[in-house]
């Protein structure tokens, strides 16, 4: 009878632990072909990124030499490399559009979308470098506090070279 609770605890304990371990293995292993991936953009484009940030399949640098900005989403139906020349950004903004469900007779809010909006021109040509979907990620993770500091980096690398522009 001992024995036979010794087996079935074995087996409930393995039935919980293994699973996770391939889980975690896996994700590791996915993280670091992610890592590899955003590695080679950035030797592909020849930057030496200085501040960067890497989330869930999303990756911002800025190079502040070359004055580049690289911004890389990866997820199965949206793949995109993107280089941003920095020197011809006049504005950079935040568009967050959210939803607002009624739960127990109480308003939710809830993100839908979140993009920083590069304005490349004052003739309104933007790019939309898009943050968070929650049509293709589900879980929320800081993206709001994300795009306000990648907002004021590009604000201040803006800024930075259009004074020094004047000055010269």
């Amino acid at each position: 009878m001992e024995t036979e609770m010794i087996i079935i605890s074995l087996v409930l304990v393995g039935s919980v632990f293994i699973p996770y371990y391939f889980l975690e293995r896996n994700g590791r292993a996915g993280r670091k072909q992610w890592r590899d991936a955003y590695d080679r953009a950035v030797k592909e484009h020849h930057l030496n990124i200085i501040s960067e940030e890497a989330w869930e399949q999303n990756y911002i640098g800025i190079d502040p030499h070359l004055r580049k900005l690289l911004f890389i989403k990866n997820y199965e139906t949206v793949k995109v490399d993107e280089v941003i020349d920095l020197d011809k950004v006049v504005g950079c903004k935040i568009i967050e559009s959210r939803k607002y469900p009624k739960i127990r007779d109480k308003k939710i809010s809830v993100l839908e979308r979140l993009d920083l909006e590069l304005s490349l021109d004052h003739n309104g040509n933007n790019l939309l470098l898009n943050m968070y979907d929650l049509k293709v990620s589900f879980s929320e993770d800081y993206e709001v506090r994300r795009a306000e500091k990648w907002k004021l980096i590009i604000l201040n690398h803006i800024h930075s070279y259009h004074r020094g522009s004047k000055v010269a």
